[in-house]
């Protein structure tokens, strides 16, 4: 018997995210995400009436998610950025890679009806299922940049967060493969990035032409705003960093350390990573 094409796509996924060369025990799976169409169908409970999906951002953290956060929120959608929201994650987290169902992470989503960042990226599969009007955003980012911009966060910001988040796979970018935690190698590079590329390329496969914008925030609020069939602001595209000062790890400020950047906008072609010096 032929397995279905989902479940083929799901073991691929696993196939790409994890190499014979790493231990399968240990390797964080990006493919975990699409491993949800291939799980025994749980009851839909509508436990939440009042929260949904209306758009998903299935771009990794350091791909403009703070930025695509502020832009949701323009066009009158009310989003949820799990790096604002640190509670968030732990239900997410528990349903990827735990015991925890989707109709117990769904409480988050009260008064909500967007989200973006970690793990929220990883649920596409389940919630293109779940929410067939759902409309999902992957913003193009270039690889270098993304791995250097991750690497900057990583080196500036204090990284025991385990209390906070529960499995280490759900954090800091462990499910691409990736080990900020330790001194970089060309090889941890190149696991790390090839983690990530399979991550957009599995969301091009499996989210339907239809359903899905590749975004770059370059080209202002217009191709987002027809997409989801909003008015298209007059205004230019909000470049926005909170967590970019190397003097605020990303949960919260230091003692003596109180400057931090809510909101940087800045009106240039390009998205680029904004430091404010300290």
């Amino acid at each position: 018997m032929t397995p279905p094409i989902s479940l083929l796509t799901a073991v691929a996924a696993l196939w790409i995210a994890c190499p014979e060369a790493v231990d399968t025990e240990t390797c964080p799976r990006e493919g975990h995400a699409l491993l949800q169409i291939g799980r025994e169908a749980r009851q839909h409970i509508a436990v939440h009436d009042d929260a949904g999906f209306k758009v998903l951002v299935v771009g990794a953290p350091r791909t403009g998610t703070q930025s695509m956060a502020t832009a949701l929120s323009r066009l009158g959608l009310h989003p949820l950025h799990s790096g604002n929201e640190l509670s968030s994650r732990l239900p997410w987290c528990n349903y990827l890679f735990g015991n925890g169902s989707f109709e117990e992470a769904m409480s988050t989503m009260v008064g909500y009806d967007s989200a973006m960042d970690e793990p929220f990226h990883l649920i596409y599969a389940e919630v293109m299922r779940r929410f067939p009007d759902c409309k999902f955003v992957l913003p193009a980012t270039d690889p270098e940049k993304w791995y250097a911009s991750c690497l900057r966060f990583a080196e500036s910001h204090i990284p025991p967060i385990k209390p906070l988040l529960g499995d280490a796979r759900c954090y800091n970018l462990n499910y691409f493969g990736c080990a900020f935690e330790v001194p970089q190698t060309p090889e941890l590079k190149a696991h790390c990035m090839a983690g990530y590329l399979a991550h957009c390329e599995n969301v091009r496969l499996l989210i339907p032409a239809e359903r899905l914008l590749v975004f770059n925030m370059s080209d202002g609020y217009r191709p987002l705003a027809n997409f989801l069939g909003k008015p298209t602001p007059d205004e230019p595209f909000p470049y926005a960093d909170r967590f970019s000062t190397k003097t605020v790890p990303f949960w919260g400020k230091q003692p003596g350390n109180e400057s931090v950047i809510d909101i940087v906008q800045d009106n240039s072609s390009t998205f680029d990573i904004v430091l404010e010096s300290e």
